[in-house]
């Protein structure tokens, strides 16, 4: 099952100095890096303010997902965002399956 991550800085995190928020920042990569290797993490995006992140990961339970965030170094001066997503050809068999039984009524 695939995942959308999202990542944003809150304001805390520039509260913090600049030496504290590099171990952070540096585990994080670390983190994403390994997954990224062991391809549950499929692709990484970073906003272009450099404040938050993106990317797409794939888990067998929502578990693990539940797992990752408890993992992220610094979790509590980021705000992250998780949903479940889907392909664009699933979904298009999905709305058209919808749309065939909602017609029949």
């Amino acid at each position: 099952m695939k995942f959308l991550l999202t990542m944003r800085n809150k304001d805390s995190h520039y509260a913090l100095p600049l030496k504290e928020r590099m171990p952070f920042f540096e585990k994080r990569v670390m983190l994403i890096e390994q997954n990224l290797h062991k391809g549950r993490c499929k692709v990484v995006y970073f906003d272009a303010d450099l404040k938050g992140s993106f990317s797409v990961w794939d888990f067998n339970t929502n578990e693990e997902a539940a797992e990752l965030i408890l993992q992220m170094p610094g979790r509590e001066y980021v705000d992250i965002d998780i949903k479940p997503v889907m392909d664009m050809d699933v979904a298009v068999k999905q709305m058209k399956m919808y749309w065939t039984i909602c017609l029949k009524e």
